[in-house]
């Protein structure tokens, strides 16, 4: 099938998803999974899943090449086995006629059994935390290739393996990149190509360290051993015979090809398929990196990404490359191999291998993982492709595990170290553990690979790597070396779906409570590896499918806002695919050693959640007030994340703050002293100076006390708590309890002559064997703290890294003698039980007492002045010179002694001959021996090995040979040449004669490089020819070559651990990258090199954590990077020299000890000391403690607050399984974190909306405690009092969020959600909240900080100092809080701007208000007035008899008095706020009054009725009085009964809130349905009364004034009183007019006013005035009773 017709067969069915080989994708799905915060970095992934119809295989491949073992003895098996620990090398059921095992080294049959003994086809998991062996004894009947797999189940691992036990001698499968999964094939072509102890018909032994386990955990993995014979066919070689390259070279299958490389080269071969088959490809490591490339499509296939020559196969692994795929027959494949160093190479290619099929189901996550690398790759087209080669190196672009909720956080991502400033642990301590928090388990048949398409992190905007609608257009292309169940390879191409992921709110639910349950284990975690595992873990929940899905949800509820914004921001904006991107330091960590990654400013497209969709809330969420309550705070707290993260270099800026002051304080060295004063700083008040050596006697209490104190008065307290686990104050108390608590046994020499105490070393073991002497020594040191000077020996390269000690056993201690008056340039001493010290003892203890100076007793050496008379020498002043004294000059003055001297270094060095010839000639003859010396008639120098040119005396005449004149050469050239006449020339120093020659002398600290104690190779002070670091092994470092090139590191760059150069001008002509560096001889020459200094990360480097070292960056590229710890600063130290005089002394004469009757002294003390190690290590805890406590708060920072809202949105508008009641809304009231603030220690606790600075005074003594709580503003929203419908003024309703004080005025609110402090012996601190303006600026102009009372729950402000600070472009309102409570919430306000805010009156009404309200009363009042003097009338009346019987009148005259009582009393009582929140007031005084009312004027409409109605009418008037009241009672009976009908309603429906969000109180209490109902209910009751009243009066009224009218003419006609009958027809008019007009506006009144929610006063008094006070009046006076006292009642 051609390419052509493929293509179109591809398009036609790419919708289809076609499948080829057998293998079907049913579906293959593109999903956004982002918004996962994990330590404090928003993530966004791109995840691909393909779902299968198979399950996925990987063949793991024994594919060794053809190979014909020539000692392969099938009769007789000669091999040593050393697998068993009893009988090692095996000697039982061995065939006699062998030749005996032997036993190259101990470690081949060690006295302990140290391993395990394994067998082949046999999986074995092993789980351990120290280095594990392995023994497998091979076939030697059979030429036999080993397979040898694993793979990591829990943590990470190395591996080794070979015929050597010695772990140098093994072959590596990984050493700095673990994450693989391992398959070392080890061959019997194997033998021909290296040095390394590889195969074997023997025994094979393997090693297994774990990898990264700082914190000793476990790591566990598997292990198998699979065996084939291996193939001896001879190579076909007619395949290859179409034209090729002439680059390229023809390989065939199963031929071996083993050749030499120069550095930096690529070879190139071409193969053909001869057949149909699964082919291996192999170029395995031996001496230095290999990489192969393969394609059918390039010819010159090279690293994948780059250009035209991408190769769609590659293998970049540490050592052990292999590509395995399946290949048509006549398929051409073009190979190539990338050689970076000069080496030898092996390459291979096979069909006729085994392969081990693996279900990729059935392994652990990490190993499923990593089996799938090189499997697939995303194609973008155009040549642009994404590939994961090799785990480390799969930026972007990884494939993951197949769980059922896809995870691409599991195994951790090599990408997210590439993240500029993002504080991200190193993966081996983030060891994911799937089941630990909710499994999550496997989905067989499918495929996941995932992209990271963007991070935010921090406060920059968000940075987008990849786009993801170029990944949907994208295809998925297989790579067939991988299978399916039928063994067909999966070459597979799938174009991908966008989905959407739905929000489950039950699934939801079940990653929420999981993670609710880690956060319980993460409170009283303390360690800082498991809380990072932990919060890793954690963090990773936030990627599951459903909370992806309800994250979406809840961003789908807002508007969003598109715009570009101007950034600074640290990025790597460069394409993955390209070379520039590891160019980038922001792209390529590794680039950070030499330039900076800095923020750089940028313009991106950003989206801003801008306001709520509240059309979809109210369509999508139940309950969306409560929803739009938790959406505003949702968005509040997602804007703020950015104040939780942790910054990139905290870890390491406590450490190495730690690490400063403790190597600052320590004493590295005697100083130089002239008399016992100059040693009192270092050995206290007793300090002695010994005089022989110019040095201090040390005190070694003294000093460890003095360290105690130097350390901790600089130690952050946060870390001294730490470490005592309780307050303290730093005084000596404490120093004794830690310098106690902290004791060890030592050995201890407190003298001059090995001043000494327990020490260790951090060396490899391994490095040392394999490479011996060309690494500098290690340094000892007290504690994992003391300096090491960089080398390659760290950089990766070696294994058994570890602790060796000064003093193996004790039991030697105090043995170690000296003799201590002998000292002739010499020592004598020895151990006492030492056989071979007894000569020297007996030398010692040959005199009977000695003339001396001794500086310590007989426990140092001493100046030793004679043997013979005591009186002499206690009579005798001897000058004394360092060990010398001046025997010819006694009894000299102490001004004539001290006029001599000596300098404590030479005053530099001059070059002259070392063996200088004895003839008059330094023509040498080079390069020729002595035959051909003497046969040139030169003459040869037997003691030089030289031949020498002895006619010739001067340079001129030493033509065509080589002068050597040593006088003529500069310091830093002063050897050479190359041969036998290297050492010829030698310095020799020169001593200073002066004191003033002394004081300009000195000693640069770069003689360390040009001592042969420490480059063993280099004569003293020979100048190096050094150059620039280069990227070896993924990193900086200088070159380590196992064929025998090696350099060594130094600050000025890297030098062949041998000279290849002698001179400056040789150094300087192999390229402008290589420098001649002399050693300093002056103080100028010592500090003119400046360098970069930072601290070497312990990823990159097997020292001990943070040594110095220093990079090649300028100053201002150093000074220049951001949040760094660069220091630019001097490269080398110079220390000036010390003049020394003379000393005069008084001759002592010392005797044996009298105990022992000796001279041979005991210097060594068996004591305890400080245990420098242990207090180091518990120091490290410390500060790890404290950034566990960083870790935690940062973490619940984060997603507690977050994670509440999320939960509460997806309850509410989950697509499926949410709830539809109030439980979706909870108390939110969660922890932000804790904080142990100690004295002289400031730190800042960022929150969600805001900050807490802890200043350095903020703890007195000790250290104090903080626990820190989320508390939301919505609790405090004021409500409406649920009064009575038809209130004719309501108090006004609080402002929501209201602060009052201590008179229950409302004063200030609050402006923003607070917190809640718990703190114990915490003084002050610095709190800001997040500020966004002043939402009341006009009322309340002042802005503060609340409180609350803890008695009563009121807020009220505290009257602080606010100020505003801006970070980041943010604003934030602060104050300076003291004299905290040991509990208390805080609060943003604002409030009144008068001073006297304190005592401000609280007030109900405003001016206008109160006035209306009075002249309302006072109204009322005068009519009551008015109403009571009728009412005394009708007293008089009834006590005078004026009339017996009872009027309605009367009764008609008290209701209406009650009435006008009751509003009276009411207009009175309102201003003064005694009524609020009453309903029995509502009740009494504004409902019943208008019953009152109502019945007042009932009366007289039914009077007036009957009179019109029966009377007039109808002419009845039979039984009127009964009939009348029996009226007047029904129809207030039926008025009552509604009056109380609607009360007990209305009582009895009062608003109980279903939307009941939590803490969130976002409703309003108010009237609800069912008292709106009845409101409106009343208020047509009342407007009907009314409206009944009003026609009734108009009507009746209307009857009666014509009746009244027609009666007033016939009583003119008649001659009756004329002006009686006019003024009862008027009263008539006024009544039926202003009673009629007033009744029909009350209904009118009474319907608005139910209408208002807040009635306007001067409403309410207009109506008042017309629809009752007039009305009122107009009965009063139309009934006035003072007509009854002249009998005139007639209208009654």
């Amino acid at each position: 099938m051609n390419k052509n017709f493929q293509l179109i067969l591809f398009i036609i069915l790419i919708n289809l998803k076609f499948f080829i080989d057998g293998l079907k994708v049913l579906n293959s799905t593109l999903t956004l999974k982002d918004g996962t915060n994990v330590f404090g970095a928003v993530l966004y992934f791109a995840v691909i899943e393909l779902e299968l119809d198979s399950y996925i295989y990987k063949y793991d491949a024994l594919a060794c090449p053809n190979y014909q073992c020539s000692t392969v003895n099938t009769t007789k098996d000669c091999s040593c086995d050393y697998t068993n620990f009893s009988d090692c090398p095996k000697t039982a059921n061995r065939d006699p006629s062998c030749s005996t095992c032997p036993i190259p080294t101990v470690e081949y049959c060690p006295s302990i059994n140290n391993w395990v003994t394994v067998e082949k086809d046999i999986d074995y998991i092993f789980e351990t935390n120290q280095t594990m062996y392995l023994r497998y004894k091979g076939n030697s009947s059979i030429c036999e290739g080993i397979m040898a797999r694993s793979y990591p189940i829990k943590g990470f691992h190395n591996l080794k393996g070979g015929s050597s036990p010695l772990e140098y001698l093994q072959r590596s499968l990984s050493n700095y990149r673990p994450q693989i999964y391992g398959v070392m094939n080890l061959c019997p072509s194997d033998i021909d190509s290296s040095g390394m102890k590889s195969w074997t018909q023997d025994t094979f032994f393997f090693t297994i360290k774990p990898f990264g386990n700082t914190d000793g955990r476990n790591v566990s993995l598997s292990f198998r051993i699979t065996s084939k014979e291996v193939s001896s066919e001879p190579i076909i070689t007619d395949s290859c015979t179409s034209p090729f390259p002439a680059t390229h070279r023809c390989i065939y299958d199963g031929e071996f090809i083993n050749e030499k490389s120069e550095a930096s080269s690529y070879h190139f071969f071409v193969f053909n398929a001869t057949k149909s088959a699964i082919y291996t490809i192999r170029a395995p490591q031996f001496e230095q990196p290999v990489r192969i490339y393969a394609s059918i499509n390039t010819q010159y296939p090279k690293l994948n990404g780059y250009g035209n020559e991408r190769a769609e196969y590659s293998s970049i692994d540490e050592f052990e490359n292999s590509i395995t795929i399946y290949l048509n027959k006549s398929t051409i494949l073009y190979i190539s191999i990338e050689i970076t160093y000069k080496t030898n190479y092996s390459l291979s290619i096979t069909s006729q291998g085994y392969y081990l099929p693996v279900n990729v189901s059935s392994l652990p996550p990490k190993a499923g993982a990593y089996a799938l690398v090189k499997s697939s790759q995303i194609d973008f087209g155009k040549g642009v492709t994404y590939d994961c080669d090799s785990w480390d190196t799969c930026q972007r672009f990884s494939v993951n595990y197949p769980f059922t909720d896809s995870n691409p956080l599991n195994p951790i991502p090599s990408g997210l170290y590439s993240i500029p400033n993002f504080y991200l642990p190193p993966y081996p301590l983030l060891d994911y553990d799937e089941e630990l928090f909710l499994a999550n388990p496997v989905k067989p048949k499918s495929f996941t690979m995932s992209v990271l398409v963007a991070y935010k992190l921090g406060s920059n905007a968000v940075t987008n790597l990849d786009y993801l609608s170029e990944i949907s257009a994208s295809l998925v292309r297989f790579k067939s070396n991988i299978f399916d169940q039928d063994g067909n390879a999966i070459n597979n191409v799938a174009s991908l779906t966008h989905y959407d992921l739905p929000c489950d709110y039950e699934e939801f639910s079940i990653i929420n409570n999981a993670i609710l349950k880690g956060d319980k284990l993460l409170y009283d975690v303390t360690d800082i590896n498991t809380i990072n595992r932990y919060s890793y873990m954690l963090d990773s929940l936030t990627i599951r499918n459903s909370w992806i899905g309800c994250n979406a949800k809840a961003n789908s509820l807002f508007e969003l806002n598109f715009k570009i914004t101007n950034y600074t921001m640290i990025i790597c904006d460069k394409n993955a695919s390209t070379p520039e991107f590891n160019e980038d330091p922001c792209c390529n960590p590794n680039q950070k050693y030499f330039q900076c990654c800095n923020p750089k400013p940028k313009e991106v497209n950003t989206v801003e959640l801008s306001g709520l969709s509240y059309e979809t809330i109210q369509s999508k969420c139940s309950f969306p007030s409560c929803t739009e309550s938790v959406l505003s705070q949702f968005n509040s707290t997602y804007v703020t994340l950015d104040f939780c993260a942790l910054d990139n270099g905290i870890y390491d800026q406590l450490r190495t703050n730690l690490i400063q002051v403790v190597r600052s304080c320590k004493e590295n060295s005697s100083p130089i002293c002239i008399k016992d004063s100059d040693c009192i700083d270092y050995a206290g008040p007793d300090a002695v100076c010994d005089l022989m050596g110019h040095t201090c006697i040390p005190n070694y209490k003294f000093t460890d006390y003095k360290y105690l104190k130097c350390v901790f008065s600089q130690l952050d307290q946060v870390t001294t708590y730490n470490l005592l686990h309780k307050p303290f104050s730093f005084n000596s108390k404490i120093i004794d309890e830690i310098y106690e608590k902290y004791q060890k046994q030592d050995c201890i020499t407190e003298g001059t002559f090995l001043s000494q105490r327990l020490q260790y070393r951090w060396d490899s073991i391994d490095a040392r064997l394999q490479d011996p002497n060309k690494f500098y020594p290690s340094s000892y040191g007290l504690d994992d703290s003391h300096p090491i000077i960089h080398d390659t020996m760290y950089d990766k390269l070696f294994d058994n890294f570890k602790r060796t000690y000064s003093w193996s056993y004790f039991d030697y201690c105090t043995n170690f003698s000296i003799c201590p008056w002998v000292y002739q340039n010499d020592y004598y001493y020895g151990f006492s039980n030492d056989p071979n010290s007894k000569p020297i003892m007996d030398y010692c203890n040959q005199i009977s007492g000695f003339c001396g100076d001794c500086a310590n007793g007989l426990k140092s050496f001493c100046n030793t002045f004679g043997y013979s008379d005591q009186n002499i020498c206690e009579q005798t002043d001897y000058c004394v010179l360092g060990g010398n004294y001046l025997m010819s000059q006694l009894n000299m003055t102490q001004q004539q002694c001290e006029s001599y001297g000596m300098c404590s270094v030479n005053c530099g060095y001059q070059c002259s001959f070392s063996n200088p010839t004895t003839y008059q000639s330094n023509c040498f003859v080079l390069n020729v021996n002595q035959t051909q010396c003497t046969s040139m008639t030169y003459t040869w120098d037997s003691n030089l090995s030289a031949c020498i040119d002895t006619m010739a005396t001067s340079k001129s005449q030493c033509t065509n040979h080589h002068w050597l004149n040593c006088t003529e050469k500069p310091i830093d050239e002063c050897t050479g040449p190359f041969g036998t006449l290297f050492n010829y020339c030698s310095l020799q120093p020169i001593v200073c004669s002066t004191k003033e020659e002394c004081e300009n002398a000195g000693v640069c600290s770069d003689s360390y490089f040009f001592n042969p104690t420490n480059t063993q190779a280099y004569p003293f002070n020979l100048g190096k020819c050094v150059h620039g670091h280069e990227t070896y092994r993924q990193y900086p470092s200088c070159e380590y070559n196992i064929d025998g090139y090696i350099e060594n590191d130094s600050p000025m760059g890297c030098f062949s651990y041998t000279p290849q150069v002698l001179t400056k001008s040789d150094c300087e002509s192999l390229g402008s990258n290589y420098t001649w560096w002399p050693p300093a001889t002056n103080k100028k020459d010592c500090l003119k090199n400046m360098g970069c200094k930072v601290y070497a990360t312990t990823t990159k480097t097997d020292m001990l954590p943070y040594n110095i070292i220093f990079n090649q960056m300028n100053q201002d590229e150093c000074l220049g990077c951001y949040g760094s710890q660069n220091e630019y600063t001097n490269k080398f130290e110079w220390t000036p020299a010390t003049w020394l005089p003379a000393a005069l002394v008084k001759g002592k004469w010392y005797t044996p000890d009298p105990i022992t009757n000796q001279f041979w002294t005991p210097i060594n003390n068996l004591t305890t000391t400080l245990d420098y190690g242990k207090l180091y290590d518990d120091l490290v805890l410390a500060v790890d403690s404290h950034m566990t406590d960083q870790i935690r708060s940062s973490y619940f920072c984060r997603t507690q607050r977050f994670r509440d809202n999320l939960d509460s949105i997806a309850c509410s508008c989950a697509d499926t399984g949410g709830y539809r009641n109030s439980t979706c809304f909870k108390d939110s009231a969660l922890l932000f974190g804790q904080v142990k603030p100690c004295s002289s220690k400031s730190e800042t606790f960022n929150f969600p909306n805001g900050y807490i600075e802890i200043s350095n005074s903020s703890v007195e003594v000790g250290c104090g405690d903080m626990l820190i709580f989320q508390l939301s503003r919505e609790i405090f929203i004021s409500t409406e009092g649920q009064s009575f419908p038809s209130n004719f003024v309501s108090y006004p309703k609080p402002d929501n969020f209201g602060l009052f004080n201590n008179n229950s005025a409302i004063v200030g609110t609050i402006i923003g959600d607070g917190l809640t402090i718990e703190s114990k012996s915490i003084n002050r601190i610095l709190l800001c909240f997040l500020y966004s303006g002043n939402p009341d600026e006009k009322k309340y102009p002042i802005l503060d900080f609340g409180c609350q009372d803890q008695d009563t729950g009121i807020l009220h402000p505290m009257g602080l100092n606010v100020f505003i600070e801006t970070q980041q472009n943010l604003d934030f309102l602060c104050s300076n809080i003291t004299h905290l409570d040991s509990k208390q919430n805080y609060f943003p306000i604002n409030r009144i701007g008068n001073e006297d805010w304190r005592n401000v009156e609280k007030k109900y009404f405003d001016q206008k208000t109160l006035g209306l309200l009075y002249t309302l009363a006072a109204i009322y009042l005068v009519v009551l007035v008015y109403g009571f003097y009728q009412l005394i009338i009708v007293a008089i009346i009834r006590f005078k008899k004026i009339i017996h019987r009872f009027e309605l009148v009367h009764l008609l005259l008290f209701m209406i008095f009650v009435f006008l009582l009751v509003r009276t009393i009411y207009f009175f009582l309102l201003p003064s706020g005694k009524l609020s929140n009453s309903a029995v007031a509502d009740y009494i005084l504004v409902v019943l009054p208008t019953f009152f009312y109502f019945s007042c004027f009932t009366i007289i409409i039914v009077l007036w009725y009957v009179i019109v109605v029966l009377v007039l009418k109808n002419n009845s008037a039979s039984n009127f009085s009964n009939r009348l009241f029996s009226m007047v009672g029904l129809v207030n009976f039926i008025i009552y009964l509604l009056l109380v009908a609607i009360v007990l309603v209305f009582q009895y429906t009062k608003d109980s809130p279903h939307e009941f969000c939590g803490s969130r109180i976002i409703f309003h209490v108010s009237t609800n349905k069912s008292q709106k109902t009845v409101s409106i209910l009343y208020a047509v009751i009342q407007a009907v009364i009314s409206l009944v009243l009003g026609v009734a009066f108009i009507y009746l009224g209307g009857s009666l004034y014509r009746a009244m009218r027609a009666a007033s003419q016939g009583a003119k006609k008649g001659g009756l009183d004329i002006k009686k009958a006019h003024s009862r027809e008027l009263k008539i008019f006024l009544l039926t007019t202003i009673c009629s007009t007033g009744f029909l506006l009350h209904c009118l009144f009474i319907i608005i006013l139910v209408a208002l929610n807040e009635p306007s006063i001067v409403f309410s008094f207009i109506g008042l005035i017309i629809t009752e006070i007039i009305p009122s009046i107009t009965i009063l006076y139309c009934y006035d009773q003072r007509t009854s006292l002249s009998l005139d009642i007639t209208l009654s």
